[in-house]
């Protein structure tokens, strides 16, 4: 019932929608996980898995439906359907996970808890070689998104349920430390940046196996002259484009960390 919801909110672009099939979706996973451990390396496979196929199919199909979305002047336009449709659902898995963890339902974070722990660490822990550590890290993670989504569009959908698990992991530990609030604000800035670049870099990965699978394997029906339009000048940009707004946003985070 929830991917016939997801796939009516993805065409007629209801990102509200959206964003609560997310928060009702990794609520009731969490829920049925909470009687199989509680563990939330499963919980973020089991999200990863329910929204793999209703998201990769209807991506899929935006340029099948109408092909020439992919040839539009407007770069947002082109791509507006991806970023709304990822940061809508990571928003919700965000909050879900975040209440989870808040009841209890969840009690194995021991992952996100030492990704986070290193991270308290750097925080109080400044040295003159941070900055560059951070942002070579943060880099390495993106390429590693952008090899993923390229040999398979729904590793994307992995890496922004795992990081959400992380961002609401870290927002629920601010309970039991001081200066939870500014401490809170400037984690959450940073980390919203970051994963922001990792967005960015699995888009540019899934864009590109998407249109060379149409141009060397005919993917998607397209007539043999738009399938040679679809690597052009403007698809070359789009790439320039989607890669400055990764590095962009990473170097920002890692400012701002």
């Amino acid at each position: 019932m929830l991917e016939v919801m997801l796939s009516n909110a993805e065409r007629n672009h209801n990102f509200f929608k959206i964003f609560l099939i997310g928060f009702i979706l990794t609520l009731g996973i969490g829920f049925v996980n909470s009687f199989l451990g509680s563990i939330s390396i499963f919980l973020v496979a089991f999200i990863s898995l329910a929204l793999s196929y209703p998201i990769t199919k209807y991506l899929r199909e935006i340029e099948k439906i109408n092909p020439d979305k992919i040839l539009d002047k407007s770069f947002f336009k082109r791509y507006e359907s991806e970023i709304g449709v990822f940061w809508a659902l990571f928003v919700g898995v965000v909050i879900g996970m975040y209440l989870l963890n808040l009841f209890s339902l969840t009690t194995d974070f021991s992952y996100e808890e030492s990704f986070v722990s290193s991270l308290k660490g750097q925080i109080s822990e400044f040295n003159s070689n941070l900055f560059i550590n951070i942002l070579s890290n943060n880099l390495f993670v993106a390429f590693n998104t952008f090899i993923i989504s390229t040999l398979f569009f729904s590793g994307l959908i992995f890496v922004i349920v795992w990081n959400a698990s992380i961002l609401a992991y870290y927002l629920y530990s601010l309970n039991s430390h001081s200066n939870a609030l500014i401490t809170g604000l400037n984690v959450f800035v940073h980390a919203l940046l970051e994963i922001g670049g990792y967005v960015w870099a699995g888009l540019l990965g899934a864009i590109l196996s998407y249109r060379l699978s149409i141009y060397f394997l005919g993917y998607g029906g397209f007539s043999n002259t738009n399938r040679k339009k679809v690597l052009n000048k403007t698809f070359a940009l789009d790439c320039l484009i989607l890669l400055f707004l990764s590095v962009g946003f990473i170097f920002l985070g890692a400012v701002v960390e």
